[in-house]
């Protein structure tokens, strides 16, 4: 029996069911929070050397651009967060975007 933190394949689909429902959480993420929430999830599920170009896509599409922008330009951080962790987060969402030369060109990423 498959972990979350080690989910097993669906066969049929090839694809994770728990990312599949960790993305689904980003989309219905109503906030900020629940979005950092859920990004938090993902990455659980899924590890960022075995990312290929399909799953960095639906990651993206999931959340956008506009929260990682937003963590990049943030001037505070929430009680006991230090200010440099939501900027982290931010730099390591573009980098993984940007690592794919479709999403590197998307004009979401070049308004920077």
């Amino acid at each position: 029996m498959a972990s979350d933190c080690e989910p097993a394949l669906n066969q049929a689909e090839g694809r994770n069911p728990t990312l599949e429902r960790y993305l689904g959480a980003l989309r219905e993420a109503k906030n900020d929070s629940e979005q950092f929430a859920a990004l938090l999830l993902v990455t659980k599920a899924v590890k960022a050397g075995d990312i290929d170009a399909k799953t960095r896509r639906r990651i993206f599409d999931a959340v956008g651009f506009t929260f990682p922008n937003r963590l990049l330009t943030t001037k505070e951080a929430p009680d006991g967060c230090p200010d440099h962790v939501l900027r982290a987060l931010g730099v390591a969402l573009l980098a993984c975007f940007c690592s794919d030369p479709e999403l590197a060109a998307h004009t979401q990423v070049h308004v920077l």
